[in-house]
């Protein structure tokens, strides 16, 4: 019975080691190694999103009719396994179900996370206070971003087991953002300067600057400031 190499298609034989065409090794290890790579190039190989040929990332270019890779077509593999078997699953489960792998997830990735924060304690003691910073500005941000009555809506009508997954979620936030600012220490300590001198900013403006040009301006153009106990023109009449 004829054999091939899986490398050139040549011809073989059982008691060849080698290809005597191509000299490709036909061991155990040589195997394995090609089925590795076989089955790596398969997971990795983008779809082109305009003629769905299947290429390598590395290219940037389709071989068949020459589009570039896109960010879309580098998503894609993914997107389309977790379309297909997780998320079809997740969808399955019940709501009730939901929330209990969201909170035993939850728990189990706050542990790990205090497990690492616990082998590098002495170092995050060191960007403690620069997370207070990131912090403060993140949740400056969100108000300014989700609408009130969305933050409401969203504190006040989810169940408590959920509330308790996301308050395990906000400290492995915290881990994370600790373990963020540890590795790019300059670069946080530089940005955490650029917030402290925002606030601060703000902070004289508000609080000296604004007023002086208030009353300078009413100085200038010779009309009183707003005075909060004057009559406003308004009469009001209590029986």
């Amino acid at each position: 019975m004829p054999f091939r190499c899986p490398v050139c298609d040549g011809e073989v034989r059982v008691s060849d080691k080698a290809c005597p065409h191509c000299k490709e090794p036909l061991d155990a290890a040589s195997f394995i190694k090609r089925l590795f790579v076989f089955t790596y190039n398969r997971a990795s190989a983008l779809r082109c999103p305009v003629c769905n040929f299947s290429g390598r990332p590395e290219r940037g270019c389709c071989v068949y009719c020459g589009s570039n890779f896109t960010l879309a077509a580098a998503l894609a593999p993914p997107i389309r396994w977790w379309n297909k078997k997780p998320l079809r699953y997740w969808r399955k489960l019940r709501p009730v179900t939901r929330r209990r792998l969201h909170f035993y997830s939850s728990a189990a990735f706050l542990w790990f996370a205090l497990g690492w924060a616990a082998d590098h304690e002495t170092d995050l003691a060191a960007v403690s206070l620069l997370s207070i910073a990131y912090l403060a500005v993140l949740l400056l941000f969100v108000v300014f971003v989700v609408p009130r009555d969305k933050r409401i809506n969203f504190t006040t009508g989810i169940p408590p087991l959920t509330k308790i997954s996301l308050s395990f979620n906000y400290f492995a936030f915290l881990i994370f953002l600790q373990g963020v600012l540890l590795t790019w220490a300059r670069r946080a300590a530089v940005l955490g300067g650029l917030f402290f001198m925002s606030w601060a900013a703000c902070w004289l403006f508000l609080e000296y600057i604004y007023p002086i040009a208030c009353v300078m301006a009413d100085i200038i153009t010779g009309h009183p400031g707003f005075d909060p106990t004057a009559d406003q023109t308004r009469n009001v009449h209590n029986n």
